[in-house]
C-alpha cells in the first residue's frame, strides 16, 4: 500500500502475482505478471481498480570470453496501470497518467570481468484522464557498470 500526499490524498493498493520459469537449462526465462491496482483518491479523479498483464522473455547466453553478449530481454505490457510499482526495476511510476501499454527491449554485454554495458529501449502508451489526451513516450537508457 502506498500513500501520496499533495493537494489531495491518494492511496493505492497493488497486488502483483508473478509466475516465472526457466527452460532450455534456464538459458531462457519466461515471466508473466498481473497487476491489480486499487486507487482511492479524495478528489475522485483516479478512484477505481486497474488491471494489466505483463509478459517478459529473457535469453541468457553461455559464459565465454569478455565482450560477450550476456542477455537479451523483451517485455510487453497491456491493460491499464496507474501509480504502479515495478518490483524488477525497483521503480515507482508516480505519474498520474494511466499507462495503457508498453514494449521494452534490452541487452547487456560483458566488457571485462569487472564491467558491463546495458542498453534499453522502451515505448510506452499513456492517457491523461483529466485532459482525455493520449500520448506515447520513448525511453532510451544506457548503463555502464564498473566494479572496483
Amino acid at each position: 500500500q502506498s500513500e501520496y500526499d499533495g493537494t489531495t490524498t491518494t492511496k493505492t493498493e497493488q497486488w502483483t502475482p508473478t509466475l516465472g520459469f526457466g527452460i532450455n537449462d534456464s538459458y531462457d526465462w519466461l515471466q508473466l505478471r498481473a497487476y491489480r491496482i486499487d486507487v482511492e483518491d479524495e478528489a475522485n479523479v483516479y478512484d477505481g481498480g486497474y488491471n494489466s498483464l505483463e509478459g517478459k522473455y529473457t535469453h541468457w547466453y553461455e559464459e565465454s570470453d569478455n565482450h560477450q553478449l550476456e542477455f537479451v530481454q523483451f517485455s510487453i505490457l497491456s491493460g491499464k496501470r496507474l501509480l504502479a510499482i515495478d518490483s524488477d526495476a525497483a521503480v515507482i511510476y508516480s505519474t498520474t497518467d494511466m499507462q495503457t501499454g508498453s514494449l521494452t527491449l534490452s541487452a547487456q554485454w560483458r566488457l571485462s570481468t569487472r564491467s558491463k554495458f546495458l542498453l534499453l529501449g522502451n515505448y510506452g502508451q499513456f492517457k491523461n484522464e483529466a485532459l482525455n489526451d493520449e500520448y506515447q513516450s520513448l525511453l532510451f537508457y544506457i548503463n555502464l557498470q564498473q566494479q572496483w
